[in-house]
């Protein structure tokens, strides 16, 4: 399954996510960066990298919502257990 991604800053405090999925729905989001942005981004990379097709983004990409309507299972579990201590670490290394 493929699906476009795209974050978009509005301001300092938020940014927009939209994604069009490959059967051409729809959806978007308008989060705070300082909660959001660095989580769903390392959700993106772990999920790309690891063999995880139904956790965060693969679920929306088959048709689960960005606010988490639709969505479960251990594969979501896995990758929510994996991207929360890869996002400390990520913070740590920008503190430095």
């Amino acid at each position: 399954m493929t699906m476009e991604i795209i974050f978009t800053k509005l301001s300092d405090e938020e940014h927009s996510v939209a994604v069009r999925r490959e059967d051409h729905s729809q959806d978007s989001a308008i989060l705070n960066s300082r909660s959001f942005l660095r989580h769903d981004l390392t959700h993106l990379v772990v999920e790309s990298e690891l063999p995880i097709e139904r956790g965060f983004w693969g679920q929306v990409a088959a048709g689960a919502t960005l606010s988490g309507e639709g969505m479960g299972g251990a594969e979501l579990s896995l990758a929510e257990s994996l991207a929360g201590p890869v996002q400390t670490l990520m913070r740590l290394d920008t503190e430095v």
